[in-house]
C-alpha cells in the first residue's frame, strides 16, 4: 500500500505538479502545451500497456455510450448557455479578466478549434479520466480522494490560463464528467461532451476577444 502510494505521489508531481510549475513560470511552456499533453498521453499509454490494462477499464467501449451521452446533454447545455450569458452580459473590461490568455503556438482559429475538439478534449480525458481513475483505484484510495485528487488536478491544470471563467468550468466539468465516467465506464461519452463544450468556449473567446 504504502509503496502505491509513493510512486502515486511520483506521477503527480512529475505528470501535474512539475508541468503545472512550468506552464505557470513560464509563458513558452504553456504555449508548447501539446507536447506536454503528447507526452503525457504516450507515458499513460505506456503504463498501461505494462499493467496489461483492458480497454474497457479506461472506458474505452461502446457500452454505455448513449446512457452516458444523455445523461450529460442537459449539464453541457446549461454549462454552454452560462458561459454565453456570463460573457454576453459584462463590460468589457470584465470579459477580457474572465477570458485570460492563451499563447498556444497554433494561431489560426480553424486549426486551433480542430486541434482542441479532435486532440486535446479525447487525450485529456484519457488522462483524467481514464488512466488518472484507474491510477487513483489500482492505489486503493478512498473515493473521497478519488474525488478530491481527480477533480482537484484537472482544475489545477488549467490554472495556467489565468481564466477565472475557464477554471470555474473546468471545476464544474471535473465533477461532471468523474460522476458520469464512475457511473457509465464510457470515455467516449465524456469526451464528445469535453470537445463539444470546449468548442464553445472558444468560439465565444474568439467572437469577443479574436486570435
Amino acid at each position: 500500500m504504502r509503496k502505491k502510494i509513493l510512486f502515486l505521489a511520483t506521477e503527480i508531481f512529475l505528470l501535474i505538479l512539475l508541468p503545472y510549475y512550468l506552464m505557470t513560470t513560464q509563458v513558452s511552456v504553456l504555449a508548447a502545451r501539446p507536447l506536454i499533453m503528447g507526452f503525457g498521453g504516450l507515458y499513460c499509454t505506456l503504463m498501461l500497456f505494462y499493467h496489461r490494462v483492458k480497454l474497457p477499464t479506461l472506458g474505452l467501449t461502446r457500452n454505455n455510450f448513449g446512457p452516458g451521452i444523455k445523461s450529460l446533454v442537459v449539464p453541457s447545455l446549461l454549462v454552454i448557455l452560462g458561459i454565453y450569458f456570463v460573457l454576453q452580459y459584462v463590460t468589457q473590461t470584465t470579459r477580457i479578466w474572465l477570458i485570460g490568455s492563451d499563447p498556444l503556438t497554433i494561431s489560426n482559429f480553424y486549426a486551433r478549434l480542430a486541434f482542441y475538439v479532435f486532440g486535446s478534449a479525447p487525450v485529456q480525458e484519457l488522462i483524467f479520466r481514464g488512466y488518472l481513475t484507474w491510477r487513483l483505484e489500482k492505489a486503493e484510495l478512498s473515493q473521497f480522494w478519488l474525488w478530491i485528487l481527480s477533480v482537484g488536478i484537472f482544475t489545477l491544470l488549467h490554472a495556467p490560463f489565468k481564466s477565472p471563467i475557464m477554471l470555474g468550468v473546468a471545476l464544474v466539468l471535473g465533477i461532471i464528467y468523474l460522476a458520469n465516467f464512475l457511473r457509465y465506464r464510457n470515455l467516449l461519452a465524456v469526451s464528445v461532451s469535453h470537445g463539444l463544450v470546449g468548442a464553445v468556449l472558444i468560439i465565444l473567446r474568439n467572437y469577443y476577444l479574436p486570435y
